[in-house]
């Protein structure tokens, strides 16, 4: 096919395509597998015992093994990608119009697959879900924050509602909680807190902010969430799910040797 492609003329004005920006993306992407490939992989029982965290759920067991295969998929996935998209650029060819878009297919199906990676690392990273889920999530209707309380150390949800207010609650783990694909799921009633206002911690703090809700977090296997909310004096069930995805940092992790790393037309 190749040669194919080759043989055809090149018609009409070049395409927009930046060679130095795809040749820049393979070479990060080539930076995150060198790195993704030093994370030891279990070889047996014995082996996966060590290597996961002391404090994990023995019930997400089979979920962590899941995630673990889904990430070293992803990352052969990746290396097929790399591979492709350095046979396209080399610095001393010519390029076709039909090459010239296969290379930004390629490229845009990369960073799709490094993104995955990224949240599949995450899982592995991070075996204990109540680990996992801290963080910032967004979705099409906005973004949310799990963290842990400063001062009592407990999950805590917030969701800011755009006139300096924000959703709040405490999280509580649902024990014996089963769902296939949900490693751990929380509940929590939700007030209203206006910009500066704090927590309410107890008595001392003076009046109780009056309960808006309950929200229902779910974390999913893949760093996914999922939450439902049912309002108060509105919902006598649960509201259709909504589901979050990781806030993704702008910047790749910057490896600590350019050793082996593609470095393209040097």
């Amino acid at each position: 096919m190749a040669e194919a492609l080759a043989l055809q003329p090149f018609l009409g004005p070049a395409p927009e395509l930046d060679l130095a920006e795809l040749r820049r993306r393979a070479s990060e992407v080539e930076a995150v597998l060198r790195l993704a490939c030093q994370v030891p992989v279990p070889e047996s029982d014995v082996d996966q015992d060590s290597v996961r965290s002391d404090a994990a759920d023995e019930a997400t067991a089979g979920l962590e093994d899941e995630a673990g295969q889904q990430g070293r998929g992803r990352l052969t996935l990746l290396g097929d990608q790399v591979r492709s998209l350095v046979g396209m650029l080399q610095p001393e060819q010519a390029i076709t119009r039909e090459q010239a878009e296969a290379a930004q297919s390629v490229a845009e199906g990369m960073s799709a697959s490094l993104a995955e990676l990224r949240e599949a690392q995450a899982d592995e990273e991070n075996p204990d879900p109540c680990v996992a889920v801290l963080g910032q999530w967004v979705c099409d209707k906005g973004d949310c924050s799990l963290f842990q309380d400063h001062r009592t150390n407990r999950l805590t949800y917030e969701e800011p509602l755009g006139n300096g207010s924000r959703l709040h609650g405490f999280l509580t783990k649902l024990n014996g909680f089963r769902e296939e694909g949900v490693a751990m799921a929380w509940e929590a009633d939700l007030s209203i807190l206006d910009e500066d206002e704090d927590p309410w911690y107890g008595p001392s703090c003076g009046e109780q902010p009056e309960s808006v809700g309950d929200i229902q977090v779910r974390y999913r296997v893949g760093s996914r969430l999922e939450t439902r909310i049912r309002v108060d004096g509105e919902d006598d069930d649960w509201q259709p799910p909504q589901d979050w995805r990781r806030q993704r940092l702008s910047s790749i992790p910057a490896v600590d040797s350019a050793e082996d790393v593609f470095v393209f037309g040097a």
